[in-house]
This record gives structure tokens, C-alpha cells and sequence, in this order.
């Protein structure tokens, strides 16, 4: 089984704490799961977080990748950021079966809080203040797990960004098993047995046309086919 290499680039800690808790409770095994948050004090932490997006992309074999920021009333604007970053690179665009999620609230992660605890009105207010002491990030985490499993209740309002990442399954990505390896090609070594010639050649040219790869002993390197 191949190993996954998992990252989670987080604006603030607040993101740290909720999104392994989200992924836990979806069965992920997030003990090793080593934290990447913006430093504190060094800058804009989304932009911390679209750079280091970009450098794990161009890392990334058997990668699952979660870059999370919060939209500041302009998400559409900070997806296409983090989406240019890569393209900014070299590389292609992400694709959809791609373990690579951009998990953008808006308009701060209190603000799906506030949907969670059905105080969500709108986008507009920051929810930050109102949750920035007792409440647990990783609490909200699993809540918000379970809503993806059980589904959302039709009758609470509607959180545009959380919406817009239900409906782009930025949720379930993380969680696509990886692509299947590619299966080894057998290996037959011929050796010098009972038969003539003439049988060995045959039994070499039928083991080819079923995808074989043959390793012959030096004095069967002049067959060709009849």
C-alpha cells in the first residue's frame, strides 16, 4: 500500500483545530498529522497559505492537500488566487479526482460556526469576536462532519461558502482512495529444458503476446519470429 503524504496549510489555528477534528471524525487517523499554520505576526496568512500551496503541489506525489483560508467577503477572489499560484508554477490546473481540497468560509470559519449553532443570518457579520473565547474549533469540526454524512437540513438558511464546498465536494476529496498502482509485469526466465528449439521459440513468441516480460538466457537472443 502507498503512503500518503498528507498536508493541511491552515490560515490561523482556529483552522488548525477544526479541520483534523472534521477529518478525524470521517475516519481519517490524524495522531501524525503534523500542523502547518501561518506564523503569527510574519504577514498575511493567506498569503502564507497560497504560497505554500503552490510548493506542495509541485511536491506532490501521493499527496492529499488541504489549503484553508477564510474568504474575507471576497472568496471567489481567494480561490482563483490559490488556483493561479499553481498554474503561476507550471503545473496543471488541479483536477477533480485529485485529493486536493480549497475550503474557503466566508465569511470567516465563525461563520459557519454560526450556521452550526442556527445563529447564521448572513456572510456579511464577523462571527469572530462572538466565538473567540469557550468555544471548541474541534467541536464545530465534528458537528459539521456529521452534517456532511447525515446531510443538511433543508430548512436552516443557507451558507453560500459552505454551500459552494458541499457542492464542489472539497469535503469528500480528502477522503477519494488513492489511484490503484499499476500491477508489476510478470517474468518468465527461460531455461534449457526437454524441448527442441523450435517449442522454446514458440512457447517465448505466445508468453509476448500475452504482455510478458521475458528474460532470456543469451543463446535464445537470436529468436525471431517464423
Amino acid at each position: 500500500m502507498r503512503k500518503v503524504r498528507a498536508v493541511i496549510l491552515c490560515e490561523d489555528r482556529a483552522h488548525w483545530h477544526f479541520a483534523p477534528a472534521y477529518l478525524a471524525t470521517r475516519g481519517w487517523n490524524t495522531r501524525q498529522l503534523p500542523p502547518r499554520i501561518a506564523p503569527a505576526g510574519a504577514g498575511s496568512g493567506e498569503q502564507w497559505v497560497r504560497e505554500k500551496f503552490a510548493q506542495e503541489v509541485m511536491a506532490g506525489e501521493n499527496l492529499c492537500l488541504i489549503a484553508m483560508i477564510d474568504g474575507d467577503k471576497r472568496p471567489d477572489e481567494r480561490i482563483a488566487k490559490l488556483e493561479s499560484s499553481v498554474a503561476g508554477s507550471g503545473l496543471e490546473p488541479r483536477k477533480p479526482q485529485e485529493r486536493i481540497a480549497v475550503i474557503v468560509p466566508n465569511r470567516n470559519l465563525e461563520s459557519w460556526f454560526a450556521w452550526l449553532d442556527g445563529a447564521f443570518r448572513h456572510e456579511e457579520p464577523d462571527e469572530k469576536p462572538k466565538y473567540r473565547k469557550g468555544a471548541s474549533r474541534r467541536d464545530f469540526g465534528r458537528r459539521l462532519a456529521d452534517y456532511c454524512v447525515q446531510g443538511i437540513d433543508p430548512s436552516k438558511p443557507r451558507a453560500p461558502s459552505l454551500q459552494r464546498a458541499r457542492n464542489g465536494d472539497e469535503f469528500d476529496k480528502p477522503l477519494q482512495p488513492l489511484p490503484a498502482s499499476p500491477a508489476s509485469p510478470a517474468i518468465k526466465i527461460y531455461r534449457k529444458g526437454r524441448e527442441g528449439k523450435t517449442q522454446r521459440a514458440q512457447r517465448y513468441f505466445t508468453d509476448c503476446g500475452r504482455g510478458l516480460v521475458i528474460c532470456l538466457p543469451r543463446r535464445y537472443t537470436g529468436l525471431k519470429p517464423g
